[in-house]
């Protein structure tokens, strides 16, 4: 990554300052890049695009450093997924939310305490919202409708009570 060719806008930085979320184009895969000792090493394994067309994008790493949340398109059925990768331990990727419904899904930010993160949601409708997802459950709760409005920043303060959009 120290060339540049393979870093994306689609990640966040470790709260400690440690660890970049990307998409590992070459594969499709998510991965993460240390800053030191400076090497990548990915989270999922999805195989070849000959094996696999499904891909990562957005992705969150979590405030503890413990987990990914990250958008997984799936090509054959045309919309996405939300997972979670552990970026210590359990080498195999949960689903964390999937509705056909939801044309988007995109992690933003985690609450400090791991039990939810802020999501950016476009429906089949066309119609964009901020939610919450829950990470025990899955489940997602819509807070605020842009209706065809773009999405912009979706952030929680350090201390978690308010959902900040810009």
């Amino acid at each position: 990554m120290g060339n540049g060719k393979k870093a994306n806008t689609g990640g966040t930085v470790s709260s400690d300052g440690r660890l970049i979320s990307f998409t590992e184009w070459d594969t499709g895969d998510l991965a993460l890049h240390e800053i030191n000792p400076g090497v990548d090493r990915r989270l999922t394994n999805k195989g070849t695009w000959k094996e696999s067309d499904d891909f990562a994008e957005e992705s969150a790493i979590s405030r503890d450093g413990k987990q990914v949340a990250y958008t997984w398109w799936k090509v054959k059925d045309k919309r996405p997924e939300l997972r979670l990768a552990s970026i210590v331990g359990d080498p195999h990727p949960r689903r964390l939310y999937d509705n056909p419904d939801i044309s988007w899904i995109r992690p933003c930010d985690w609450s400090p305490d791991g039990t939810y993160l802020a999501v950016e949601v476009k429906r089949s409708d066309r119609t964009k919202n901020r939610g919450l997802t829950y990470v025990q459950d899955g489940s997602l709760r819509l807070l605020k409708s842009l209706g065809g409005l773009g999405v912009g920043t979706t952030s929680l303060p350090h201390y978690g009570s308010y959902l900040a959009c810009e």
